[in-house]
């Protein structure tokens, strides 16, 4: 990865933060995307406990299947569908999307994420910011294009309307910024693995009272 030795002294913090806020982007080939990276326990709907299909809707750089086989390890199956009641925007200087609520009653086409497991919602919520409420995990219903029928679920909603304009265009994101983009999720997976190997490490730590120092029990066998 470009300047990963650079990225091994930075938390996921510190890296990742730029993207969030950090240098507005002016070109392609100057372009240097990340996201930032903070800890936070995914929410689950009971529709979704109940029916066993964690899922979210995707609407903007999700939707490349590059970009989800580097954060997620693979493409999880998909299902055409529209969203009603919201609308998709640029944000600037970023070349991913926000989506806000609209009451115009707009239609938005996407796609919806099936079968995730816990682990894939953990490092959707990390990517997306939601703690910092740069994003906010919205439980939503959408309809499906292949049945017609509603189908609940979540979104990652846009936690601010300053910045908005225009409509974010997918084809225009794939041709101009994907290839920069990719290798920012790259970037962000390594440290997010990195973070979760330490903590790891930290949680089977041995306590105090289990080290060396701490007394041992004997039993002393006395025959009868």
């Amino acid at each position: 990865l470009r300047n990963s030795k650079r990225a091994r002294k930075l938390s996921c913090q510190q890296l990742l933060v730029r993207f969030h806020y950090g240098v507005p982007i002016v070109a392609k080939s100057s372009a240097r995307y990340s996201r930032r990276n903070t800890g936070v326990q995914p929410t689950y709907s009971a529709i979704q406990i109940l029916t066993n299909d964690m899922s979210a809707f995707i609407y903007g750089s999700l939707l490349a299947p590059e970009v989800l086989r580097v954060l997620l390890g693979r493409v999880p199956k998909t299902s055409d569908a529209t969203l009603s009641g919201y609308r998709r925007y640029c944000i600037k200087g970023r070349p991913y999307p926000g989506i806000r609520p609209d009451k115009l009653e707009s239609r938005l086409r996407g796609q919806v994420l099936h079968d995730l497991t816990k682990a894939d919602q953990e490092i959707l919520d990390e990517f997306e910011d939601i703690r910092a409420g740069h994003y906010v995990k919205t439980p939503t219903s959408v309809v499906l294009q292949e049945t017609s029928q509603p189908f609940d679920t979540e979104i990652y909603v846009y936690g601010s309307s300053e910045h908005l304009y225009g409509e974010w265009d997918y084809e225009l994101f794939r041709a101009e910024y994907l290839e920069d983009y990719i290798v920012m999720c790259a970037e962000f997976k390594q440290l997010y693995e990195e973070d979760a190997s330490k903590l790891s490490e930290m949680t089977n730590r041995p306590r105090p009272d289990e080290s060396e120092s701490a007394p041992t029990k004997t039993c002393c066998l006395i025959p009868f």
